[in-house]
């Protein structure tokens, strides 16, 4: 799914993650962290649902200024969760 993210024209870089469920929500969350510069949220969206099934959808999908990438590239599971716990801070999801 990661790549049908970053194949999206506009999108600089891009994840999938999944969230953890809280307090009585037993739910868990797919949530996608978005780096894409003049792009919309809806934009990207309605591209996702043209590449991949809505089921896979993220809800929500966050669009940053960078993603907190190590020197290896990769996103350390506590930069994921600081990015997450921002999210339902700003967008109130859970």
């Amino acid at each position: 799914m990661n790549y049908h993210l970053n194949a999206i024209d506009g999108v600089r870089d891009g994840a999938f993650v999944m969230s953890e469920a809280v307090g009585t929500d037993s739910v868990n969350r797919l949530a996608a962290f978005v780096v894409a510069p003049g792009r919309g949220a809806d934009f990207i969206l309605a591209e996702l649902r043209r590449r991949i099934d809505v089921a896979f959808l993220p809800r929500p999908l966050c669009l940053v200024p960078s993603l907190p990438r190590n020197a290896l590239g990769k996103l350390p599971h506590d930069e994921i969760q600081r990015l997450i716990a921002d999210a339902r801070r700003e967008q109130g999801f859970g």
